[in-house]
């Protein structure tokens, strides 16, 4: 398969990603981790087609380096963000984080894992990640 016919739809999605989980970052919110990852899990329901184009099909988008296009970098920035402030190791925490969802996300569309009990899958990752969270406290 080819990766350039992908690749702009893809990139141009990230807008809408990044868009969607900056919404979901308000600040006054209970628990802003739990809304963000839900609006991520919500963008790869609602779009599925798109989300594969973005994560999974070949692209010719770099992700982790230098040519990082912007609008990727800003829809990983909000999970970064969501996080709180002054974590050790931002980035790699974010990373995990991401991977966890990508892998919900990817277990779910292919029927690896049924779709009842995604709110719990949720609930157990949330949970998780506030532990390390907190017993990893500011840098």
């Amino acid at each position: 398969m080819r990766a350039a016919p992908i690749t702009s739809p893809a990139q141009t999605s990230f807008e809408e990603l990044a868009a969607r989980l900056r919404t979901a970052k308000v600040t006054d919110a209970p628990d802003v981790l739990r809304n963000v990852c839900a609006a991520y899990l919500n963008f790869a329901r609602s779009r599925p087609v798109i989300y594969e184009a973005m994560f999974v099909l070949p692209t010719k988008i770099k992700f982790a380096s230098e040519a990082t296009p912007t609008v990727l970098r800003a829809a990983f920035a909000e999970l970064v963000t969501a996080l709180g402030p002054d974590r050790q190791n931002p980035e790699f925490l974010a990373e995990v984080l991401w991977s966890a969802l990508h892998g919900l996300v990817v277990l779910a569309q292919t029927e690896r894992i049924p779709a009842a009990g995604a709110e719990i899958r949720l609930d157990v990752l949330v949970q998780q990640f506030s532990e390390v969270i907190q017993s990893s406290g500011a840098t």
